[in-house]
């Protein structure tokens, strides 16, 4: 006879749905793999989360109210633009030389085609919109597009396992070009070379 459906945290399991996209991606994560991860029967998972996509909106959700909501929030400081966007950069450095191997969910989910289907893609440009939205009102352009390839660059870098130090290293370079350039009107082509140290 079969048993109850096994009772589970939604919040704690998403949670673990997030990490388990995060580790794998969304082409890489099946289901099942879900399922397992969670510890819950199938039935109980479409029950809780829906479909792979609909679990993968909700994990994208998550991650940008968490880890992208933090970045963020150091554009708030009570400090000038300029160091503001340097400390930016330098928290996304030391977030992604904490991850090296898998580096940022969400950056990683930008950087590349649409997983998914139309919901998705068009849910995850709402989020890149935010992000990018709150970059470019402390650095205008051409110094705000700089500063999202330098973030894309540095996520790439953490995925290929480069070391901390050499995370930790190109972020404090991307960031004192960045100040720079918004310190004296540079664009990116003119910023002056900064030293890898």
């Amino acid at each position: 006879m079969a048993g109850r459906p096994r009772s589970f945290d939604t919040d704690t399991a998403l949670d673990q749905i997030v990490e388990a996209f995060w580790d794998r991606g969304f082409a890489g994560t099946s289901v099942d793999d879900l399922q397992q991860r969670i510890g819950v029967k199938r039935g109980s998972f479409y029950a809780a989360f829906g479909d792979k996509e609909a679990a993968w909106r909700r994990a994208l959700d998550r991650y940008a109210s968490t880890v992208t909501a933090a970045a963020i929030a150091t554009l708030d400081s009570p400090h000038p633009p300029a160091d503001q966007v340097a400390g930016f950069i330098r928290f996304v450095g030391r977030f992604l030389a904490q991850n090296t191997g898998r580096g940022c969910m969400f950056l990683s989910a930008a950087g590349q085609p649409p997983p998914a289907g139309r919901a998705t893609r068009d849910h995850l440009a709402k989020l890149e919109r935010a992000l990018f939205a709150a970059i470019r009102r402390k650095a205008p352009e051409p110094v705000g597009s700089y500063v999202i390839a330098v973030l894309l660059g540095m996520n790439a870098m953490a995925r290929a396992g480069m070391a901390a130090k050499t995370l930790l290293a190109a972020a404090d370079a991307g960031a004192e070009a960045a100040a720079a350039m918004i310190r004296g009107g540079l664009s990116p082509l003119a910023a002056p070379a900064v030293s890898g140290g």
